[in-house]
């Protein structure tokens, strides 16, 4: 969505509009069923812009590390997308527009309606935060100047258990350190506005 809203803002830079729209579908996968199946149902995710569209020399290889024309990315935001998302069952790809105008990035997540398949996530986390209880709650540091990014982490972590500390601004963090914090695992957003994830890591 940002790469859409970013794409299609500098083609509106040139006095020309833009749209993007996003749509959701829940969809069967399985074409060779008859019979409709809960386990083969599947959400389809689409961004659709109207904007410069994919370079045909980026294409080929657009969702494989450091693809990018752009001087302010860092070419793995899409290659990090499609592989968390194929983790997940789900495939990623993207096409320029027949018409010519802009681009479309889809991708696919199974989804599982099964009673069964819930309990067993509610065990395992049940699970997990009880052995986490019983040993001595690990330490992490998400640092992120995207508020919402580091919400989500946060949240998550705290989830299943760990103890979380969490800033949008680098210089802060580092004052944790420097105050004789310590960690078991960082988590750092690799291009900040003040302060890149090396140089932090560095520092």
């Amino acid at each position: 969505m940002s790469n859409a809203v970013k794409f299609t803002s500098s083609k509106s830079k040139k006095g020309e509009g833009g749209i993007i729209s996003l749509t959701v579908e829940r969809k069967n996968n399985n074409a060779n069923t008859s019979s409709y199946d809960n386990s083969q149902e599947e959400v389809v995710v689409s961004i659709k812009d109207t904007g410069e569209g994919i370079n045909p020399e980026i294409l080929p290889r657009l969702f494989t590390k450091f693809a990018t024309r752009s001087f302010s990315g860092t070419g793995l935001g899409l290659y990090i997308s499609k592989n968390i998302v194929e983790a997940h069952g789900g495939k990623m790809w993207a096409e320029n527009n027949p018409d010519g105008k802009g681009a479309t990035f889809t991708f696919t997540l199974p989804l599982s309606n099964r009673k069964e398949d819930n309990q067993q996530l509610s065990s395992e986390r049940r699970t997990s935060n009880q052995k986490m209880s019983k040993e001595k709650k690990r330490k992490i540091l998400v640092v992120d100047d995207e508020p919402d990014n580091a919400s989500i982490f946060t949240m998550g972590l705290e989830d299943r258990g760990f103890e979380v500390d969490t800033f949008t601004d680098p210089l802060l963090a580092l004052s944790t350190f420097r105050a004789g914090k310590k960690y078991d695992l960082l988590i750092l957003d690799i291009k900040m506005p003040d302060m890149t994830a090396l140089i932090c890591t560095k520092q």
